[in-house]
């Protein structure tokens, strides 16, 4: 997971959900895509964001990942 896989799964995950429940805010109901809860697709979205955009951004830089979770000297 990089900075910008979560940045983006967090954000992709609560645009979802906004979508999916606006039209609540005019009187409707909410969007249920193939008959699944608005919760579920946020859900979904935003793990599908987290992997891709992780996958796309490559790995955090060494020096960090031994600070945080290499042996201490």
């Amino acid at each position: 997971m990089t900075r910008q896989g979560a940045l983006c799964s967090m954000v992709g995950g609560i645009v979802t959900l906004l979508g999916l429940f606006s039209p609540t805010l005019v009187g409707g109901s909410r969007i249920d895509l193939l008959g699944f809860h608005p919760n579920l697709w946020g859900l979904v979205s935003s793990g599908v964001l987290a992997v891709s955009v992780s996958l796309l951004t490559g790995p955090p830089p060494e020096h960090l990942v031994k600070s945080y979770f290499g042996k201490p000297e």
